[in-house]
């Protein structure tokens, strides 16, 4: 018999101003406010049912892998219900268009269309304006996302999003900012295995540094000035604060105990690279930033993106892969009546990725 589906699509997002270190891990209240760019095509794409037995319990295929029943998806999932006053058992099955957990921010995507794909459900609603209308604004949304993984309430904004810490540690705030640039991200993907350490256990260490308290301290002017850089679609301040912030936190990560050593020498050759080679002697105003891993995005103008690709392919043709994204619109909702078929239903995920080019590989 057909069902329906609701099949959610959030995209990834880089920090711009990164977060690390928590003040509260069950909350998932960070230490510092942070500004990240929402992007387009690297997303993630979830599809949310109600199942047919529901003896069996929640299930959730990530890349066509059952997830074990330890992980701790699976408490967001029962948090998520009760949020919506859901008593059923739920199929769940995502993949992205992207490598995950390698440093392009896949959780944050990954929760922010689950939490989409399971209020899409649980209203019967057809698009995001219908749940709005049912009193979940994507701000109201984002809190829930963010207990699965604190960066994906910047995943169900749009543009240049600010994560705000509010008094009340329930209660943070998200908050889109406009901007005229048309800001793209160019990743160099360099490894695209799941790192060693986890985002989420590398900030549990944050404090051990001694350059921790260095960093907080002057969180709140950096965000002041990137804020009125993108009001005033000032690119290369966007671009040298970035940057700055990026070797900022990769050093708290290195100095805290255990350290975590993301960078790898070829992160390094194309941050050189990006610094030597496009600014001081191309004079392209191009910055690089990363995330909690050795994958380098290199962020630019959109005038300015088919010149660095091919200078990045010249420069590094060992790369296997490279995804050229760019600024995006935030989130997305359908449903469709779909059979309860597995073979089915990757299909229909399939041809959604389809309909994406996330993927700029060199040897095009």
């Amino acid at each position: 018999m057909p069902k329906k589906t609701y099949i959610a699509s959030a995209p990834s997002n880089i920090a711009l101003i990164k977060y690390r270190g928590k003040k509260d891990a069950k909350l998932q209240v960070p230490a510092n406010e942070s500004l990240s760019m929402t992007l387009s095509n690297c997303m993630s794409i979830t599809a949310c049912s109600v199942q047919t037995n529901q003896e069996s319990g929640d299930s959730i295929l990530i890349e066509n892998q059952l997830q074990p029943f330890d992980h701790k998806i699976y408490s967001f999932i029962r948090l998520a219900k009760e949020a919506f006053g859901m008593t059923e058992s739920l199929k769940i099955t995502s993949m992205n268009t992207f490598p995950q957990s390698c440093g392009i921010a896949s959780s944050a995507s990954g929760y922010a269309a689950l939490t989409l794909a399971i209020c899409g459900l649980s209203f019967g609603a057809k698009s995001i304006e219908e749940i709005q209308s049912k009193g979940w604004s994507m701000e109201r949304l984002s809190q829930l996302a963010r207990m699965g993984s604190g960066s994906a309430c910047r995943s169900l904004l749009p543009g240049f999003v600010h994560w705000q810490l509010e008094q009340e540690n329930n209660q943070q705030k998200v908050i889109s900012l406009k901007s005229r640039l048309n800001v793209v991200d160019i990743i160099a993907v360099v490894d695209s295995s799941e790192k060693k350490i986890s985002s989420s256990a590398g900030h549990l260490n944050a404090w051990t540094s001694p350059l921790f308290s260095t960093r907080l301290a002057g969180i709140e002017e950096k965000i002041a000035q990137l804020t009125n850089a993108i009001q005033v679609d000032d690119f290369r301040t966007i671009g040298r604060i970035a940057e700055h912030d990026a070797l900022e936190m990769h050093s708290v990560m290195m100095s805290q105990t255990p350290g975590c050593f993301y960078m790898t020498k070829k992160s390094q050759e194309i941050m050189a690279w990006v610094r030597q080679d496009l600014r001081q002697k191309n004079n392209l105003p191009a910055y690089f930033t990363l995330d909690a891993g050795p994958n380098v995005h290199v962020l630019c103008l959109e005038q300015d993106q088919k010149t660095i690709l091919e200078k990045l392919r010249i420069k590094f043709p060992e790369l296997k892969l490279v995804i050229a994204d760019h600024k995006g619109e935030g989130p997305s909702l359908k449903s469709k009546d779909l059979e309860y078929d597995d073979l089915d239903l990757q299909r229909e995920l399939k041809a959604f990725i389809s309909q994406t080019k996330p993927h700029a590989r060199l040897d095009l």
